[in-house]
């Protein structure tokens, strides 16, 4: 059976991972808003499961589809991640599902590392506040398009 074109690039990904320091990606849709937005561009490494932690972003692909969702729990042999902006959690994420991290995000021509200190610190509360805000994410979302303005091109 014949790979599909997804297949294709994961394997491509994957490969380049290995070979190169770490890879840019854009990201697409708005599942991990605010802090990443549809169209930003971010910096992915390889890594090791034993190198995941609370907090983390990571890039995933199963099912033929590929996530980029934060880090919730670690258990022996797989992560459980959920997106930002999402209520409900992904299905459990194992070792071999895992394609790489995101280690910095590109916003307005600025380069943010999100392996600082800092930076890992509010990745871990900010995972922990997802879980607490999950019921207000249909309001919160529909407050946000209530506000957001059309933008035209001209």
């Amino acid at each position: 059976m014949e790979d599909s074109i997804l297949d294709i690039k994961i394997n491509q990904i994957k490969a380049s991972l290995i070979t190169e320091k770490n890879i840019m990606l854009r990201v697409k849709g708005l599942s991990m808003w605010p802090l990443l937005q549809d169209g930003q561009t971010v910096a992915v490494k390889a890594v090791s499961f034993n190198k995941i932690y609370t907090g983390d972003i990571i890039l995933t692909y199963a099912d033929k589809c590929v996530l980029c969702h934060r880090v919730l729990r670690r258990g022996f042999n797989h992560v459980q991640t959920k997106a930002d902006a999402l209520p409900g959690f992904d299905a459990k994420v194992t070792a071999d599902q895992i394609v790489g991290k995101v280690i910095v995000k590109y916003k307005n021509n600025r380069a943010v590392n999100l392996e600082t200190a800092l930076q890992r610190i509010f990745a871990f509360f900010y995972a922990y506040l997802t879980l607490l805000l999950s019921p207000l994410y249909p309001f919160l979302g529909w407050m946000r398009r209530a506000i957001r303005r059309p933008t035209t091109i001209q």
